[in-house]
């Protein structure tokens, strides 16, 4: 057994332990043995490509992906009992190539989506929550759509919806997906929600930074803007985050594709992107330090828009993002992990940038002592 392989097993051993403890030094040092090409592996969550390709083994030992997204195409069709199974297969090739555990994430909201149908108990939508529901009646609920995800071998769920419902026309509130149009009562639920989740070792995300509950256009066909300032936002959209944050419950943040131009001196650029929104309000100002995600870089026109894919990716990685969530375009995401290892290679990605977005990923999954 080489020695960056011997390091990684017994960290991972380690956070399994009773003690669930693990020296941080020993991740650093694991990742500074990791190639260029693993890192950048493990900033990659793929996915909706169907499950007969999710499980090609060259996308886990050629291009080392470490982290997989089922949508409906991949789990359309198919029963609980082939769900698990597959994601037993998909941690079983990850663990033989990359001997690092997947991160497997799938959208279970309630109410109009969810990506698990067929036998699974959905939960009522947000909206319905908020209006009908206490707190510790959501804690429940999302308790119990993460016992059902954990049987399923999935570990990740995009959820809950933190955007504030101050537009009653936007696509987050036309769908219901919203708790309240009250930030501080949204935060309330999305605490709710993230501790519903963690009891079954499943990890919530707080979605949609910085908010899609004030725009009205669909981003997954227009570019939606806010023309708020940040003290307006400070007050509003961003409170939800706060609180979380405060409470210790946050551990995975998913951005938003929405312009901000009152932050990014009036450029209107997606905030999946923007150093200003990510790294200069996420991370600095509001002072979180854990895995960012982004939404789906193949959504389409409020992201992709007179953008080149490989640009795109690499300004989103510089901007401070972590995970970078593709949907859809098997070759697609693969040509873009090559623009990305070429990045850091030739230096318009620093190799310290990567680093950072490793350690938080690898420290998540050893958190939640994922096998």
């Amino acid at each position: 057994m080489n020695n960056k392989l011997s390091i990684l097993l017994s960290i991972f051993i380690f956070a399994g332990s009773a003690n669930c403890g693990f020296n941080i030094k020993d991740v650093d040092f694991y990742i500074s043995k990791m190639t260029i090409e693993e890192k950048t592996g493990q900033m990659f969550m793929i996915g909706g490509i169907g499950p007969d390709k999710l499980i090609n083994p060259e996308l886990y030992q050629k291009y080392h992906f470490g982290n997989v997204f089922l949508g409906s195409a991949d789990l359309k069709n198919l029963s609980l009992e082939q769900i698990s199974k597959l994601t037993k297969k998909l941690q079983n090739i990850a663990n033989k190539y990359n001997k690092i555990p997947l991160l497997i994430s799938t959208d279970q909201e309630g109410g109009k989506v969810n990506r698990l149908q067929k036998g699974f108990k959905i939960a009522p939508s947000q909206f319905e929550v908020g209006e009908k529901y206490n707190i510790e009646q959501a804690e429940q609920l999302a308790a119990n759509t993460a016992g059902q995800m954990s049987v399923l071998g999935i570990n990740v769920n995009f959820s809950p919806v933190v955007d504030v419902n101050t537009n009653n026309k936007s696509h987050v509130a036309l769908s219901s997906r919203v708790f309240s149009s009250d930030p501080e009562k949204v935060a309330r639920y999305g605490i709710a929600y993230q501790k519903g989740y963690a009891k079954y070792n499943v990890i919530g995300t707080l979605k949609h930074f910085p908010g899609y509950g004030n725009v009205s256009p669909d981003p997954h066909k227009h570019l939606p803007v806010s023309n708020k300032t940040y003290d307006e936002l400070a007050k509003c959209e961003f409170l939800p985050y706060i609180e979380s944050i405060k409470a210790g419950v946050v551990d995975m943040i998913m951005t938003a594709h929405i312009g901000l131009p009152k932050i990014d001196n009036d450029e209107i650029i997606p905030a999946t992107y923007s150093k200003n929104v990510i790294f200069g309000i996420l991370r600095q100002k509001i002072g979180y330090n854990g895995v960012i995600v982004t939404d789906d870089l193949n959504m389409g026109g409020a992201i992709e828009k007179n953008q080149n894919s490989s640009q795109l990716a690499i300004k989103t990685i510089n901007s401070g993002v972590d995970l970078l969530l593709f949907v859809g375009f098997e070759q697609k995401q693969i040509n873009i992990y090559n623009s990305i290892v070429k990045a850091v290679k030739n230096g318009k990605i620093p190799v310290s940038r990567i680093d950072e977005s490793v350690k938080r990923i690898l420290l998540l999954k050893l958190k939640y002592r994922l096998k």
